[in-house]
């Protein structure tokens, strides 16, 4: 169930919010933080965040069949990623350690076999968010980077073993499952490589490789 219409106006309804009132230059004494003070029990920005994190993850795991409401939705988590002190907010909230721990087809069903070539564009906005989410903490520490990596690793491990990259003739190669799972992996990586902007984190993928 669900109406599209209603969720691709309540991400736009967020979108407008976001720019006017959550990142580097909002004053958090406006009317707005007071009324939601009032009739929500906010009594900070990271709770607000909170509720819109919640409502994107919601939207990946329930919406994977819909690329208009995956891409704006995605698009809102780019935007949030992308501001400096609103990203320091967001890895402090318990929904995104979720995020950074869970992204498997299990929870977010568009990174499964039963995606469609529309919804896999998606892939990429999708790690370039991570990715910016990881390293605000990420440091030098390589078994978190590598634990972030499990899903990336199973993927490239099981077009290894398949055997897929040595023969391009082989049936394997031509299988549907097998060029979604290449072309999956291709656009999670070109994500990262999009988020991962500073020397260390860049090393690191590329160890990975």
């Amino acid at each position: 169930g669900g109406c599209e219409k209603l969720e691709l106006a309540m991400m736009s309804f967020f979108e407008a919010f976001r720019k006017i009132y959550v990142g580097e230059q909002v004053v958090k004494n406006s009317k707005v933080y007071r009324r939601l003070s009032e009739v929500f029990g906010f009594s900070d920005e990271s709770q607000l965040l909170s509720v819109i994190i919640r409502k994107i993850i919601t939207n990946l795991k329930f919406w994977g069949s819909s690329e208009p409401i995956i891409s704006k939705t995605l698009g809102l988590l780019s935007e949030l990623s992308g501001g400096y002190s609103c990203v320091r907010k967001l890895v402090k909230l318990e929904e995104v350690h979720v995020m950074l721990t869970h992204h498997t087809a299990e929870h977010f069903p568009f990174l499964g076999m039963g995606a469609n070539t529309v919804e896999m564009r998606c892939r990429s906005m999708l790690y370039a968010a991570l990715g910016r989410l990881l390293m605000v903490e990420l440091g030098e520490d390589e078994e978190r980077f590598l634990a972030f990596m499990m899903p990336l690793t199973a993927a490239f491990e099981s077009i290894i073993s398949s055997g897929m990259l040595n023969n391009a003739e082989s049936p394997m190669f031509a299988s549907e499952e097998a060029k979604k799972t290449l072309i999956g992996l291709a656009r999670d990586l070109r994500g990262l490589a999009f988020a991962f902007n500073t020397k260390t984190t860049y090393m690191m993928l590329f160890d990975w490789m």
